[in-house]
């Protein structure tokens, strides 16, 4: 069976990833009159460049159930509607970037998984070729220092933006807001060791007011409740010393 994605590629940095479109080849056009395909309505044929189509025609076009294959590899089988990709379907590239799930007018569109060829991995809503909605990003264990982290939440045009939940692999987790895929608003980071800060966030720093309260070490229950500068404790605040529960 083969297998579709609408081919996005992901841009890696410590702080998240930015998933960019990249278009997807667009299934060239019937052949000519003259070499559609004869009844029955499945059929096969071969253009060209060496892409090849097997499956249903209607009316001289691709239609019903059938599989496209790219001369370089590429493969989509699945739904088409009057010669385009609509429908659920699967596409897979030979370097091994896969997608299943729905398509309009051949891109992804619904709900749908994607998977890299370096392990990361998408599933949930997409629009226009774009996650967009609820859906859950994992990387791979190739991703560098992104490695194993797990995003579930909202997505909007291709990024983070909305509200979601961030569990790095070391068991950290950050909930709260999210916009262009950093975080930004308020939300909850608690941290591996027992730390944990609740307030503003801007551009994935501690910024505006927050508190801030120590899990571990020789400041265990301390707090400090005031205000943030870029992950600084500048301005107006509260230092408390002990903490009981």
């Amino acid at each position: 069976m083969g297998c579709f994605s609408s081919c996005l590629r992901g841009k890696k940095s410590a702080k998240g990833t930015v998933i960019e479109p990249e278009e997807a080849p667009p299934p060239p056009p019937p052949p000519p009159q003259s070499e559609t395909p004869p009844s029955p309505a499945h059929e096969a044929w071969t253009v060209q460049d060496g892409a090849r189509y097997d499956g249903a025609f209607k009316a001289g076009r691709r239609h019903g159930y059938g599989k496209f294959t790219w001369a370089n590899g590429d493969t989509y089988e699945g739904d088409w509607l009057d010669d385009v990709q609509e429908g659920i379907g699967k596409f897979c590239t030979p370097q091994g970037d896969k997608y299943e799930g729905g398509f309009r007018h051949n891109v992804k569109h619904g709900k749908g998984k994607q998977m890299w060829a370096n392990g990361d991995s998408y599933e949930g809503d997409w629009a226009h070729g774009l996650q967009h909605g609820q859906g859950t990003f994992t990387w791979g264990e190739n991703s560098g220092m992104n490695a194993s982290n797990v995003y579930t939440g909202d997505w909007k045009e291709g990024v983070r933006e909305g509200r979601g939940t961030l569990t790095w692999a070391n068991g950290s987790t950050y909930t709260g807001s999210w916009k262009n895929d950093h975080r930004h608003g308020h939300g909850l980071l608690v941290l591996a060791n027992g730390d944990k800060y609740e307030g503003m966030f801007d551009n994935d720093k501690k910024h505006g007011h927050g508190r801030f309260q120590w899990g571990d070490g020789p400041w265990k229950g301390h707090a400090y409740d005031g205000e943030w500068v870029s992950d600084v404790m500048e301005g107006k605040g509260s230092y408390i010393t002990s903490m009981r529960k």
